[in-house]
């Protein structure tokens, strides 16, 4: 498969909205190295992920590295005892250009329940959010207060004070790294309102497996609120996971003591 193949099937495996134009997917865990995805040990603090910017149907693709929502230590460290940095959770979550600490041309939360993040907060503050253990305070789902794509200063070595939670590319403002971030969504597609942003493990791009989580949407949503109805979790009909639907999932998940990942995988009504 081309690294366009991986990308839309990985897309499509997430059942991720389809509404044209350019897409973001940030892949934690990866490089790209000669065309081809490569898969790195993650470390807390570094630049250790790949942020893809395509669209399947102009062919056009691009790369560049960044930390997908996970704080650096110098946040991490500085959350009081009980609370924690947020860890942007797996999901697809919708942008729209705006700024970034009313300075700089980002990217930024869309102010409606598409652009809702989910997040766990580090209450260890050891850099590993634990799912399994975690209280159900522990999730939050910001929205106002802006959990942004943008770049840094320098090309630092380590995430370091550039993220308590936000998106950030490893390079300057006016660097080539942020300047293909801007080009592709300030010019080239300067006509797109809306930007589709993926959040997803590197690992999930040859594991062939099928995910409803955070911004999903379509048919196997709706067969996934008939699921959670009929155990009694909750009611919902629309066809979009969003916050109802995670916090429902989740404490199926509570229910049936599994980790509250909030991501439903391989569900039957899936099965190929």
């Amino acid at each position: 498969m081309t690294l366009m193949d991986q990308l839309v099937d990985l897309w499509e495996r997430c059942h991720f909205p389809n509404e044209g134009g350019l897409k973001l997917l940030s892949l934690r865990g990866t490089f790209v190295e000669n065309k081809t995805i490569r898969l790195r040990t993650e470390r807390v603090d570094f630049f250790d992920d790949t942020l893809f910017l395509f669209d399947p149907s102009k062919n056009k693709i691009d790369h560049v590295p960044c930390t997908a929502g996970q704080p650096g230590w110098y946040w991490i460290n500085r959350y009081e005892e009980g609370e924690g940095a947020p860890f942007t959770r797996f999901g697809a979550y919708a942008y729209v250009r705006g700024m970034h600490r009313g300075i700089y041309e980002a990217l930024r939360q869309e102010q409606t329940e598409l652009g809702r993040l989910a997040v766990i907060r580090d209450v260890n503050h050891n850099g590993e959010p634990e799912f399994a253990t975690a209280s159900v305070d522990t999730f939050e789902y910001p929205l106002s207060t802006g959990i942004n794509i943008h770049a840094c200063e320098g090309v630092p070595a380590r995430v370091g004070i550039w993220s308590s939670g936000c998106h950030v590319v490893q390079g300057d403002w006016d660097g080539y790294r942020w300047e293909t971030v801007y080009t592709f969504t300030y010019q080239v597609y300067r006509n797109q309102k809306r930007f589709w942003y993926g959040v997803c493990d590197g690992t999930w791009v040859t594991d062939h497996t099928q995910r409803l989580l955070m911004g999903s949407v379509g048919p196997a949503v709706v067969e996934l609120h008939k699921f959670l109805k009929s155990k009694g979790v909750a009611n919902l009909d629309n066809k979009r996971f969003l916050k109802p639907t995670d916090e429902a999932y989740r404490k199926w998940q509570r229910m049936n003591k599994q980790p509250q990942t909030g991501i439903c995988a391989n569900p039957p009504w899936l099965q190929r």
